[in-house]
């Protein structure tokens, strides 16, 4: 499976992005939190297990389309930096949306149990 770049919502003067990806185990996210862009750069791995997710879906939009995760409970929310009310949303380019169809297919799956 590709990696997908996204942003996550600004938190003040903190830019967050990184990359997504799924397994047959885990949605795993490359996440790089910087202030302003350039400045005190910290990378941090965090993998989601599928059983912990209730729902993933996809918002398509004009210009940005955006991968929303819904986790069971709210210790997900403590693992990634910023801040999130009720899901997580990944902001990614629509040239992405075809991987993101995948990445939820995928997710979905797992989800499941296929």
């Amino acid at each position: 499976m590709p990696l997908i770049p996204f942003k996550l919502p600004d938190d003040g003067f903190t830019e967050l992005k990184g990359t997504v990806r799924a397994d047959d185990e885990f949605v795993i996210l490359h996440i790089e939190t910087s202030l302003m862009g350039e400045f005190n750069k910290k990378q941090r791995v965090v993998k989601i297990e599928h059983k912990a997710l209730e729902d993933a879906y996809l918002k398509k939009g004009l210009i940005r389309d955006r991968i929303c995760l819904v986790p069971k409970g709210e210790e997900l929310f403590k693992a990634i930096p910023g801040t999130h009310i009720g899901e997580l949303v990944l902001k990614t380019s629509r040239k992405n949306r075809a991987d993101a169809y995948d990445l939820i297919e995928t997710i979905v799956r797992q989800m499941v149990g296929f």
